[in-house]
């Protein structure tokens, strides 16, 4: 009886020693430096032998410059093997100071070779990462990987800082890691793009296969934060092993300033468990023309001043100018708020044109202005 438990026993021991190497097979992590920036910089990536012990207690770090001129900073590391395709591979990085903007993520890219350093197998940048909590105000460490689709044998962190860029903080690179695929998700993504259409932004992507879908959240960000918020949902096609597509049209940002927005789809599988995808960025520019600029009465007796409405804030030092239909002006307003009034007793009767410009980027706006006696 005794020998049969400590068989047992032995066995057991057994069954978790393997378990444990087997889990440890399926990470990898680089054990070598193989370039910096410093080679052909004054560089401000230091202690890179730091990056290749797989510790957390210690780091690189790439200092951030004061202000930036456009400077780019890159560390490379090596692995002791070939990693194969279809890994989930990136660098484990913290900021010393809060970073809470997502329009750093075009900066950032990883960059696999080969085992000669010659050749670039892969290029990724940050907006295609698996994981943004780097960029939620948090000074912990985070992964920024995504799945290599070629075998390599070198690992590259390249920042390249925007013009006139101060993070306020420096990067750390702890280590960088290759671990094999987890177990497949229900829903397989495609591609997932999107476009500026008249008045809005279409949003696309296709599915491989679908196991147990439920449907897929459409989520969007300012960029100023990382918060995403619901704009829609789509529903999903439940099982399915053909290629299926589909589509979003994002009719919110009409009466909306032009700026850098960012989409992310949330899939959720009928068991409530969710994985999203890559995040795309869209600039929205030049659809704010119709609506923007409302004029009562129009036409005007030019007796007394007419209402001049805004759908938008205006912009600050804003004026709207008045034209005659020969090209000259005759009258220039500040707006400091959306309502407003013109007087246009001092102008003769006939037909004018009031123009709103607008910033960079896009259309200015035209409204036609009838005066009669």
């Amino acid at each position: 009886m005794a020998l049969t438990t400590h068989r047992l026993l032995l066995l057991l021991l057994l069954a978790l020693l393997a378990l444990t190497t087997q889990g440890q097979s399926l990470m990898h992590y680089a054990t070598t430096v193989e370039a910096t920036s410093n080679s052909i910089t004054s560089s401000r990536v230091k202690n890179s032998s730091r990056a290749v012990d797989a510790d957390l207690t210690n780091f690189a770090t790439v200092e951030s410059p004061v202000l930036s001129v456009g400077n780019t900073e890159y560390l490379r590391l090596g692995f002791n093997s070939t990693i194969p395709a279809g890994h989930h591979t990136g660098f484990m990085v913290s900021m010393s100071a809060p970073v809470l903007s997502l329009s750093l993520l075009p900066a950032i890219t990883i960059r696999t070779y080969d085992s000669n350093n010659r050749q670039v197998e892969e290029v990724t940048m940050g907006q295609h990462f698996l994981n943004l909590s780097l960029f939620s105000g948090t000074t912990a460490p985070a992964r920024l990987e995504f799945i290599n689709t070629k075998p390599y044998a070198r690992l590259e962190f390249r920042i390249t800082y925007p013009v006139g860029l101060s993070l306020g903080g420096d990067l750390r690179i702890y280590y960088g890691y290759s671990h094999a695929p987890y177990t497949p998700l229900p829903v397989e993504l495609g591609a997932f793009n999107g476009r500026m259409a008249a008045r809005a932004i279409d949003l696309s992507w296709e599915t491989l296969s679908e196991k147990n879908s439920s449907h897929f959240v459409v989520e969007r960000s300012n960029g100023r934060g990382t918060s995403f918020d619901s704009i829609g949902t789509v529903a999903g096609a439940g099982n399915s092993y053909a290629r299926r597509k589909y589509s979003f049209c994002d009719q919110s940002l009409v009466n909306s300033r032009p700026d850098t927005y960012y989409y992310r789809l949330r899939q959720v599988d009928e068991d409530g468990s969710t994985s999203f995808s890559k995040v795309i960025a869209l600039d929205w520019r030049g659809f704010i023309t119709q609506g923007v600029v409302k004029l009562y009465p129009n036409p005007s007796r030019g007796n007394s001043a007419i209402s001049l409405e805004l759908t938008l804030e205006p912009l600050q030092g804003q004026s709207v100018y008045v034209y005659t239909l020969e090209g000259r002006l005759v009258k220039q307003v500040q707006v400091s708020n959306r309502h407003t009034f013109l007087q246009v007793s001092d102008l003769m009767p006939g037909l004018y044109v009031l123009v709103l410009p607008a910033e960079e980027g896009n259309r200015q706006v035209k409204e036609k202005l009838l005066i009669t006696k």
